[in-house]
């Protein structure tokens, strides 16, 4: 660490370090007497682009392309068979009263 007073400055030199060490978080932090917690907040904090690509690669969440028209809105299927279809933000105030009608 530098004799600076500037956390991110001192974090970030421990973050470079950990990246060139090949060692876990964990056991760098252990190492180098860091709380792992205050170690991975100054880390996404300071690499928040990668952060993001690392969650990108790893959330389980897949781009999806809708077909059709897409504008439709949402349908809401009544117990009774009754179907209102286009439901979408400009009209939701609107289909929450039909459906208290018929619920």
């Amino acid at each position: 660490m530098t004799d600076t007073d500037d956390p991110a400055a001192q974090w970030l030199l421990h973050v470079e370090a950990w990246e060139k060490s090949g060692q876990s978080q964990s056991a760098y932090c252990r190492e180098h007497n860091l709380v792992k917690t205050r170690f991975t907040y100054w880390k996404l904090k300071l690499r928040p682009t990668e952060l993001r690509r690392q969650a990108d690669s790893v959330s389980g969440f897949v781009p999806v392309r809708m077909r059709g028209n897409a504008a439709s809105g949402l349908t809401l299927r009544l117990p009774n068979g009754i179907a209102v279809e286009g439901i979408c933000g400009d009209n939701l105030q609107l289909a929450q009263e039909l459906a208290g009608t018929w619920l």
